[in-house]
This record gives structure tokens, C-alpha cells and sequence, in this order.
């Protein structure tokens, strides 16, 4: 998938901040057929906690349903100035991730290639 910095991610996925740590945590529910197999004869788990590190739960966040990809980045950039670069390039890898693993959606709009 190709963002353009002008779409707006959206959360799709449960999550919680937890408070000690500082971080969010995602919840990843393990569902499909082999999953309820696994989760009835091996007693796996229905879900499993994704913990984000203070990047990624800055990011998280940021995720807001209003801050396009543009606006997460200024946010980003301005904490942590050079140490996220690259900074595009890194977010658009996390973005992608998310959506991948249907955490996030992508409000559709124009589509651009990813900075370098």
C-alpha cells in the first residue's frame, strides 16, 4: 500500500494505556478456524496483547481519526527530532504494519510514493 501524507489513518483495534509503563497496548484477537481449534483442544489464548514502545504508542496516539500522516509526522519530528529519521520513511513502514494487521484503516485519498 502507498500513503500519501495528506490521508487520515483511523484506529480499528481495541487498546489501553498502561499507566506504569507509559506505553498503549493492542489487543490481537486470534480468530479463523484454526485459531478456535488451537484456542479450544490447546487452550490458547482468545487474544493477545501487542505492547507498543514509546515511538509507537506516540504514534498510536497521534492516530486520531482527524491528524493526516502529515500531522503525525510534525508530531513526531517535533519530540524527537533527529532521532526518528528517517522520519517518513520510518512511519509509513509502521503504517503499513498497522494496516496490515488490520489495527488501522486508511481513509482513502490521493496516492503518493514514499519520501526517501
Amino acid at each position: 500500500m502507498k500513503f500519501d501524507i495528506n490521508q487520515i489513518p483511523v484506529r480499528n483495534a481495541e487498546s489501553y494505556f498502561d499507566d506504569k509503563k507509559k506505553i498503549y497496548v493492542l489487543r490481537m484477537y486470534h480468530k479463523g478456524l484454526n485459531h478456535k481449534i488451537a484456542q479450544k483442544f490447546f487452550k490458547k489464548p482468545e487474544y493477545s496483547n501487542i505492547r507498543l514502545d514509546e515511538l509507537g504508542s506516540l504514534v498510536w496516539e497521534s492516530i486520531d481519526g482527524k491528524n493526516t500522516i502529515e500531522d503525525i509526522a510534525n508530531i513526531i519530528d517535533k519530540k524527537y527530532g533527529a532521532k526518528a529519521d528517517p522520519l517518513y520513511k520510518r512511519l509509513f513502514k509502521y503504517l503499513i504494519l498497522l494496516e496490515k494487521n488490520k489495527f488501522i484503516v486508511i481513509k482513502k485519498g490521493a496516492v503518493a510514493k514514499v519520501p526517501k
